[in-house]
């Protein structure tokens, strides 16, 4: 795999960059997934969570906050925070 730094797959991101924005999905899915399994209950919900985390990140890569070089952190919170919108929208 590319050892790419998030800041740089966020850059890259923020100017338009598929291949980007694929390299972070790659690096980054498998930990949200397991993390949004713990948050939803089907696996059609995962992938809502998940799709939905990436899509914020692709369009605010250029405001995204690094812990360190990593986007996880922020990956995370917004994954929780998408699975809360769910959750909500679902109890309406």
């Amino acid at each position: 795999m590319d050892e790419t730094s998030d800041g740089e797959l966020l850059r890259q991101i923020a100017a338009g960059s598929q291949s980007g924005m694929r390299a972070l999905v790659e690096k980054h899915s498998r930990t949200l997934i397991r993390y949004a399994w713990a948050l939803v209950e089907s696996p059609s919900d995962v992938d809502d969570v998940v799709q939905d985390t990436f899509v914020t990140a692709w369009r605010g890569a250029d405001r995204i906050a690094l812990s360190g070089e990593s986007a996880l952190p922020w990956l995370l919170v917004t994954c929780r925070n998408h699975a809360a919108n769910l959750a909500r929208s679902r109890s309406r």
